[in-house]
């Protein structure tokens, strides 16, 4: 589990380092329903579980900041409604409103009641995943039979997609482009945001609560890792995570700005069910990381797709 409230405790104690800020929490889904609803067909329609949605709400805890409210928040995940709904449930659950018991269909309904455009809950292709086909799809499946998921497309993945010339399906290295260009559009965002909050009177923290799936946050966080420390520290974390995240489970990333100088910050700690913290990454993220990590992506499609080149 992962847990920021001692870095929000040691801020509230030190005077603000930020005229402002974004807070992007990026999770798992919760635990999820093994079929899609009656009259409904396909992966893109499977649920939360209730006790999927009362985890979310529970676990949303440690990912919200309780003192900022909802009104600069917002709730993203991929296609598969089971990601709306856990960043919703995360983002939403304290509200007295909100009782755990609702559709993805009912919550939108609750939080959009008053807003005159738009919706407090919306998807972002780019937290998804695909299995992809054929010989690379086997290779995803058996790794997630198997209890080892992460690894696999950490150390396989990328290798297989050049070899079998996969277009679509995740690897270590698409996930991690495509969470890095997340971060990097709120990086860019940062700055306007900046002036709002000085010139306009905004709150200074904006919140973005961002649903994914399994191993796809997590090759972020391994780049991250490796880019920083080194491969050996990313293979550590690999090896104690072995499949991925729990339900619920991933870590923050901060974009402070203080009078128009900008700095990135990424959280993550993984605790056991007595508290004690089995593993820790916090470390700043530099504008050149995300670049990296968005040029790795696209050498990955440049040759693992031929006629792209």
């Amino acid at each position: 589990m992962s847990n920021f409230r001692d870095y929000r405790e040691r801020g509230q104690e030190e005077e603000k380092e930020y005229t402002s800020r974004i807070v992007l929490s990026l999770f798992r889904h919760g635990e999820k329903e093994k079929n899609p609803p009656e009259g409904k067909t396909g992966d893109e329609e499977v649920r939360l579980t209730p006790a999927g949605r009362k985890g979310a709400m529970a676990k949303g805890e440690l990912f919200r900041l309780s003192e900022e409210g909802m009104d600069q928040a917002l709730a993203k995940g991929s296609s598969r409604k089971r990601a709306q709904e856990t960043a919703a449930f995360v983002m939403a659950g304290a509200e007295d409103t909100i009782t755990g018991d609702e559709s993805l269909e009912e919550m939108k309904e609750k939080l959009d009641k008053d807003r005159a455009y738009g919706s407090k809950v919306g998807t972002d292709r780019r937290l998804d995943f695909s299995t992809g086909e054929g010989e690379f799809k086997a290779g995803l499946m058996a790794a997630a039979k198997a209890g080892n998921l992460l690894e696999w497309m950490v150390n396989e993945s990328d290798d297989l997609a050049i070899k079998t010339h996969e277009a679509k399906g995740t690897t270590y290295s698409r996930a991690a482009r495509d969470v890095a260009e997340i971060i990097a559009k709120y990086y860019k965002a940062s700055r306007r945001f900046d002036e709002l909050v000085s010139d306009k009177g905004y709150a200074d923290t904006m919140q973005r609560f961002l649903g994914s799936h399994q191993t796809v946050t997590e090759c972020f966080l391994a780049k991250m890792i490796e880019r920083s420390r080194n491969r050996a520290k990313r293979d550590k974390f690999v090896e104690a995570m072995k499949n991925g995240f729990d339900f619920v489970d991933g870590y923050q990333v901060e974009i402070q700005n203080d009078d128009g100088k900008r700095k990135m910050y990424i959280r993550f700690q993984k605790q056991d069910k007595n508290g004690k913290i089995l593993l820790s990454f916090d470390d700043e993220i530099l504008p050149e990381d995300l670049a990296w990590i968005i040029q790795e992506g696209e050498e990955l499609d440049l040759d693992a797709i031929p006629e792209s080149k």
